[in-house]
């Protein structure tokens, strides 16, 4: 630990606040099987701290303001800055 450029050795460390995980697989796995979907890297919460970052992206892209509707998660009244939200894929692949 650092602290005003000069290293502190016996600086007590925290307590974790994220438990180890067994691994991405085995963790996935054992959430399907308990139907317990809440996972150390939980998918939902990633969506939602992203999100905002990338509708800022697609904003700075098309240069103006974005309305968002966060319930149905579509950019309202704006087309070009919509078509940032999916994409094209190549043959034979299909979403």
């Amino acid at each position: 630990m650092w602290a005003n450029g000069k290293r502190i050795d016996d600086f007590p460390r925290p307590d974790p606040s994220i438990p180890n995980s067994p691994g991405h697989v085995r963790e996935f796995l054992d959430a399907i099987k308990s139907r317990n979907l809440e996972t150390t890297c939980n998918v939902r919460y990633g969506h939602s701290l992203s999100k905002y970052g990338l509708l800022a992206n697609i904003s700075y892209r098309v240069g103006r303001r974005l309305h968002w509707d966060d319930t149905q998660e579509r950019i309202l009244g704006d087309k070009q800055a919509s078509a940032f939200l999916s994409r094209r894929f190549r043959k034979p692949w299909k979403m």
